[in-house]
């Protein structure tokens, strides 16, 4: 078959444009895919998702609307609370607080605080809140006027104590103490806070809690001495003893040798209020994240409490 000369040129000098053109696209700079903006029908599914899910903070019934309101005592408790303003978040659950509301959905300007003695909200004579915190711990006794959400520290539980003869009592666990100078026998004069794990390490004793002569508030306990003086024993957990131990510069005379429960700090709601729910989910959530340890390295550390 005869070949036209004049064609073959124009076909080469074709391919040779097309390898060239390949070559160039070959080393080209790989083209950057734009991310691809999310679609209506992406937005439509959140809002959806949104909207049926209980804890979502439009779904959620709190008792001021769009706020979410936190009770505790008036007093500062250190190191939970160094301060009587919970909103500077100084301290363990002053911190703590905030950082449940912003995982709930809420701003901190959105985070109100009321105020009342521990025992009006344990017996459910107060209840205008939405979540209780300061130091609660469960016991089955108040049951009935709390729910209580998983717990957000654990600590262990100390015996303080200046008397010579209620130390020998406490660890020999008699319960009595015989005055020398009458030969009258008396129970041991307890005092623990109103909330927290101590109520347990009594019940765990076999005591009645309608003998112990002092109840007292986290003040009371952070001053320590008077306290002692006027009881033959008080029982704080580890973290204040800690505190009054760091702060103070004074080894807090502790009890040897007696073996107490670990307790847990929980929060505290309203009995029936479908909150807890998304309280302890909120809760698991700052665990997996570690928030809950962060907030636990920061604030039980001595050397934050002596620098605020």
């Amino acid at each position: 078959m005869a070949v036209n000369d004049r064609v073959r040129p124009q076909r080469l000098f074709a391919a040779v444009g097309l390898i060239g053109v390949l070559t160039l696209a070959g080393c080209a700079s790989p083209v950057v895919q734009e991310p691809v903006a999310p679609t209506p029908e992406d937005d439509d599914q959140a809002s959806v998702a949104s909207m049926l899910d209980p804890c979502a903070k439009p779904n959620l019934t709190t008792v001021e609307p769009g706020a979410l309101t936190f009770v505790t005592s008036a007093v500062p408790a250190p190191p939970f609370f160094l301060s009587d303003q919970p909103a500077d978040r100084l301290g363990l659950e002053a911190d703590l607080a905030y950082e449940l509301a912003r995982t709930l959905g809420f701003r901190p300007g959105e985070v109100t605080w009321e105020y009342a003695p521990a025992e009006q909200i344990m017996i459910g004579d107060f209840t205008d809140y939405d979540v209780a915190i300061g130091g609660f711990a469960p016991t089955e006794d108040d049951r009935d006027a709390l729910d209580y959400s998983q717990p957000y520290l654990e600590v262990d539980l100390v015996v303080v104590s200046e008397n010579p003869q209620a130390i020998g009592v406490i660890i020999d666990g008699s319960g009595e103490v015989i005055d020398e100078a009458t030969g009258d026998v008396d129970v041991i004069r307890w005092a623990y806070t109103t909330q927290g794990p101590a109520r347990s390490f009594l019940i765990d004793r076999g005591l009645s809690l309608e003998s112990v002569t002092n109840i007292v508030g986290a003040d009371q306990v952070v001053e320590g001495a008077e306290i002692r003086r006027q009881s033959d024993a008080v029982v704080i957990d580890g973290v204040t003893a800690q505190w009054l131990t760091e702060t103070t510069g004074n080894r807090l005379p502790v009890v040897p040798g007696v073996g107490s429960p670990t307790g847990m700090f929980s929060l505290g709601l309203v009995p029936g209020n479908p909150l807890i729910e998304c309280v302890d989910r909120a809760l698991n959530e700052m665990s997996e994240l570690g928030t809950l340890d962060d907030l636990r390295e920061r604030w039980l550390n001595p050397s934050q409490w002596r620098q605020d």
